[in-house]
């Protein structure tokens, strides 16, 4: 008898249905069910209600959030996983649920992912563009502070006092803010587009109660001056992968010329392994820069410190502890 095993069509299947976990928790969040049921929406019933939906409606998308992890539901009673109750509850500190919402304006680029691979080209100029004058990011950036913070308050204290810290591409100002709640005597210069500066980073920094302390450099950072040895701390948050290789290079010679001697700049990117072929959530992060920007992709570890010690920096360290989806990296001048 055979002993051989036939292949599974279930990871096929998986992927197929891959849409509908997007949705149903697109559905949920529309619905605010993760939020009723933290307020004691427990059965069925009295979470339609709620939600102002069917009870059969209700049901069934109950029932796929708790295949999905997002809720348990058990013996008719519906609660909340830790994962929902943090990040899917409007109330938390750390909602992540406008993150969620707000991708579904850039879905309809998905749809059109085999001309982009064909092509080599996203459908217009992408997200990172003079065209664009950072309108994606102001509705962007706002759901993602409460994602990034912890991380920026663990590189604030990492990397220790600075008097002056340039945060480029700063939208919200998340990492750079980091430093100002850390540190008293530090001031901060956010460099952003002038609508996004108006538009999340000025409110963000009178929000903290920091605004006295924050100075603004408006425009492209393709093209500003950062100026020479001003800073003791520069940060990249999340920038790298929109810019690709060749863009990227550029930026780190000059934020190293920007840095006093001595100086760290903190870049924080979602990292795939060496090899490629292993963390999905990297490499989907990387089709996304593919669909989204003209020239973006995602680094490995061994690429980043190639091209750190390209731009000049001596030393490289990582900070594998850092309550990051992916390690930090800090290049030190």
């Amino acid at each position: 008898m055979s002993t051989t095993a036939h292949p599974s069509p279930e990871k096929l299947m998986q992927y197929s249905f891959g849409f509908v976990a997007t949705q149903a928790q697109q559905t949920a969040l529309e619905l605010e069910l993760f939020t009723h049921v933290h307020q004691g929406a427990h059965d069925v019933g009295s979470l339609a209600a709620a939600c102002g939906a069917t009870e059969r409606g209700v049901q069934m998308l109950v029932e796929a959030l708790a295949a999905m992890e997002l809720v348990t539901y058990e013996g008719g009673t519906i609660g909340l996983t830790p994962s929902s109750e943090m990040f899917l509850v409007k109330t938390s500190q750390a909602y992540m649920g406008a993150l969620a919402l707000q991708m579904e304006n850039a879905r309809w680029r998905w749809h059109k992912l085999t001309d982009i691979i064909r092509t080599g080209k996203c459908p217009d100029a992408g997200v990172v563009s003079d065209e664009d004058n950072g309108a994606f990011f102001i509705e962007l950036v706002p759901s993602l502070f409460a994602l990034n913070f912890p991380a920026a308050q663990f590189a604030a204290a990492r990397l220790g006092k600075a008097e002056r810290v340039l945060d480029i591409g700063a939208g919200s100002g998340v990492w750079g803010l980091a430093f100002l709640k850390a540190y008293p005597d530090c001031k901060l210069v956010e460099q952003d587009r002038q609508p996004v500066i108006d538009a999340v980073g000025k409110p963000y920094a009178e929000r903290m109660g920091v605004a006295d302390r924050v100075d603004y450099l408006p425009g492209s950072f393709r093209d500003v001056d950062f100026g020479q040895e001003a800073f003791d701390v520069a940060i990249l948050g999340h920038i790298l992968h929109g810019e690709g290789m060749a863009w990227s290079k550029k930026l780190l010679a000059r934020l190293h010329a920007a840095l006093k001697p001595g100086g760290s700049l903190l870049v924080c990117e979602f990292i795939p392994d060496e090899e490629r072929n292993k963390n999905i959530s990297a490499l989907f992060f990387g089709l996304n820069m593919l669909a989204n920007t003209e020239e973006g992709c995602v680094f490995t570890r061994s690429e980043l410190e190639a091209m750190a010690r390209e731009a000049g920096f001596t030393r490289v360290d990582w900070l594998e502890d850092a309550p990051a989806q992916s390690p930090l990296a800090v290049f030190r001048k």
